[in-house]
């Protein structure tokens, strides 16, 4: 894969790799990106705040954990782990 790209790029493309967070794969998983992203277009639009829209998203999610099964939704997540980067950063900020 190296050799596929020119030598400044390897750092960054490492860099990446060890950060990256896998998409999370689990059963009703568009449905909490749609509430989410519905609660979030509902700010933008100026129809809620956002500190209701967070409220009403995690009732939204509650209610599709519990359809899906909560223990199931808990054992997909862990099951994963393993895959998810362990990596922490210390931001700093540069003066410019």
């Amino acid at each position: 894969m190296v050799n596929s790209y020119h030598p400044y790029q390897v750092e960054n493309l490492n860099n990446t790799i060890v950060h990256a967070v896998p998409c999370i794969n689990m059963s009703n998983n568009n449905d909490y990106i749609l509430a989410w992203g519905d609660n979030f277009q509902a700010v933008a639009a100026g129809k809620k705040t956002a500190a209701q829209a967070v409220k009403d998203a995690a009732a939204e999610w509650e209610k599709i954990t519990d359809r899906a099964g909560r223990d199931k939704q808990i054992a997909a997540l862990q099951g994963q782990l393993p895959s998810w980067p362990t990596i922490t950063d210390t931001p700093t900020i540069k003066s410019m």
